[in-house]
């Protein structure tokens, strides 16, 4: 596993070790799902507090040694820049357009696509380019998970601190159906891990995914409801 990219603001690195050690060990296990390989990136961002919002407390940015792609960056990109969405999905031409629209991108490139079936590689890699195109991941596999925290200051005025802010998860390698099992597994140690700790209070809003069915049925799956 190779690490593109790490930043941590939290109070420690056990959270990322514990990211790092699920995806490794789910990634070996499922690996004939991932034959091109894979890539997860997982981001905490804080809405409230001290710093201007949104204060980035941890980015993580890890893939497949043989390679991951773009796909899962262009996923928390569009969850970025689409403020109302809670997961990336499956998109019809015309919602394609409507959001390049909303992202200031002419559609000129797939005008002539009557439908997603009707994009040549050369269109989607385009709309999933991050640095050269729009960075629209119309697929499965990016999830958006709002959370409060209360936890207890440690500087001399002591108390509770209440903060809130966005969890963006996105894993890309497999089937995008398959991508959302990677990226709710992480979820869920990520709950899991918060659960365990003695002087934070962090509770994750899973219920905006539920809007996908197929998002609810790997919540289901995977003990997250």
């Amino acid at each position: 596993m190779k690490v593109n990219a790490m930043r941590n603001e939290l109070d420690s690195d056990e959270l990322v070790f514990a990211i790092q050690k699920t995806i490794s060990a789910m990634t070996r296990r499922l690996k004939v799902a991932l034959p091109r390989g894979w890539r997860l990136v997982v981001k905490v961002a804080c809405e409230s507090g001290k710093e201007a919002p949104p204060h980035e407390l941890m980015y993580l940015d890890v893939q497949a040694d043989e390679g991951g792609g773009s796909w899962a960056e262009a996923k928390i990109q569009t969850l970025e820049k689409c403020p109302g969405w809670t997961a990336t999905h499956p998109m019809e031409i015309e919602e394609i357009r409507n959001t390049l629209d909303f992202l200031g991108f002419d559609d000129e490139a797939i005008s002539e696509a009557d439908c997603y079936a009707d994009l040549t590689p050369e269109d989607i890699k385009w709309l999933v380019d991050v640095e050269n195109g729009p960075g629209l991941a119309p697929g499965f596999g990016g999830i958006k998970i709002p959370y409060q925290c209360n936890f207890v200051q440690t500087d001399s005025n002591g108390g509770l601190v209440a903060e809130s802010g966005e969890i963006l998860i996105a894993f890309s390698g497999a089937a995008a159906w398959q991508d959302l099992q990677f990226a709710l597994a992480v979820a869920r140690e990520m709950r899991d891990h918060w659960n365990e700790k003695k002087d934070e209070f962090l509770t994750m809003d899973f219920e905006p995914l539920k809007t996908y069915p197929e998002i609810e049925f790997w919540m289901v799956n995977l003990g997250l409801q």
